[in-house]
């Protein structure tokens, strides 16, 4: 037996999992921020072990040693976590009137304001930092993330099968975007999602102004375009959002309907 085999089933059979890494080693993930024991690693969809293993976040897709998992003690994953608790420091430090405004700003106002030609936002409107807004807003980014996740789905699945990936790949892709799917068209049948929505559109946006930019300039500029591809996706999450009102009222007249005389939440 050579001596770099007789060195490679040693180290395998000292607990090691990975190059430098023990079973007993606590890891860290980029994904969720979390932290979690290296025996817990998960197998990721290319059959390694070197996916997210934390209990606080079962559902995390991190995976890839050096890619977003590390050594919890690692100059990388310290100065991440030390900024996170800062953060926290600092909204901590604020008033609720402070984070709501905040986020507000960063998270929506600064979206659909680009400057001062491209500007979505109802000038009209006067109140931006009621919980009534800020709940609204939050519930509306929730819808469109849920959408962007899909969107991103469908495009690595047709990216994979152009490349001719492995099919394992690929299948681990569709039940993603089963998944993904599932979740959207859950959350687009709640009542309160729907009307945040439409509040934000009515309320919130300039809706002339949006169309108005995608007629004049849905040509000109490639779906990747920032600008433009954030106003297609709000256009395309109107029609999903009125699939699921059309779907509500329908299965509310069916004979027997489990939602018969009763209000949606």
């Amino acid at each position: 037996m050579s001596q770099t085999n007789s060195i490679l089933i040693e180290k395998k059979d000292s607990g090691y999992i990975g190059e430098n890494i023990r079973e007993q080693d606590e890891l860290w993930c980029l994904h969720c921020y979390d932290t979690f024991p290296a025996n817990k690693l998960k197998v990721d969809v290319f059959g390694n072990k070197q996916g997210c293993g934390s209990t606080n976040h079962p559902n995390c897709d991190g995976a890839g040693f050096g890619i977003d998992i590390f050594k919890a003690d690692c100059k990388f994953a310290v100065g991440c976590r030390r900024s996170a608790e800062e953060e926290k420091a600092r909204l901590a430090s604020m008033t609720e009137e402070e984070k709501r405004e905040e986020y507000i700003e960063w998270n929506f106002r600064r979206e659909y304001k680009v400057n001062k030609k491209n500007n979505f936002l109802n000038e009209y409107h006067q109140d931006w930092s009621s919980t009534k807004v800020l709940k609204h807003i939050e519930r509306f980014n929730e819808c469109i993330c849920a959408q962007s996740g899909l969107i991103r789905a469908e495009s690595k699945r047709e990216r994979l099968v152009r490349l001719n990936a492995p099919t394992i790949c690929i299948q681990h892709e569709v039940k993603r975007i089963e998944q993904l799917t599932h979740e959207f068209k859950k959350l687009l049948s709640r009542k309160t999602y729907r009307d945040s929505f439409h509040f934000v559109m009515l309320q919130l946006l300039d809706e002339k102004k949006l169309e108005k930019y995608k007629r004049d300039y849905g040509k000109k500029y490639a779906a990747e375009d920032s600008l433009m591809g954030r106003i297609r996706r709000l256009f395309s999450l109107m029609e999903n959002v009125s699939c699921a009102e059309d779907a509500y009222k329908i299965s509310r007249r069916a004979p027997g309907s489990a939602f018969s005389g009763k209000k949606q939440r």
